[in-house]
């Protein structure tokens, strides 16, 4: 057995960016790839998920050193946290679609006044002289 501290405590103690830093080191691969695998293998939503699992472990810190198993819980708050952004993102894309439908895209059809201030102002910018 080993004299060193437990990284966990050791951040949960004294915030030691050094003893985040081993914790990010020691479980990111299984964090990332229990992640992309969540999010059918996209690479960047993965990222943001992990992300997410390390700032809830930061947060957590003094809670989680006292947790009989650090990787289970990890496990568990990755497929937590990649649930919750798939489910996040079908809403936002539902809501998208159904704006769509609603209200058409009104920045393609300018209205009258809009039109002829832009015709205004492309008449006075062409008067302009060069310097």
């Amino acid at each position: 057995m080993t004299n060193e501290p437990d990284p966990l405590l050791l951040y949960a103690r004294t915030h030691s960016e050094d003893a985040f830093t081993e914790l990010v080191q020691r479980y990111l691969p299984l964090v990332y790839a229990s992640a992309l695998r969540r999010v059918g293998g996209d690479a960047h939503r993965a990222e943001d998920v992990t992300q997410m699992v390390f700032v809830a472990l930061a947060r957590n810190a003094s809670t989680l050193s006292r947790h009989p198993n650090l990787t289970g819980w990890l496990f568990t708050t990755t497929r937590f946290l990649a649930a919750k952004t798939l489910r996040t993102e079908r809403r936002r894309q539902a809501r998208e679609q159904e704006a769509d439908v609603i209200a058409p895209d009104e920045s393609i059809v300018p209205d009258r006044a809009a039109a002829s201030l832009h015709t205004l102002l492309d008449d006075l910018v062409a008067d302009l002289k060069e310097l």
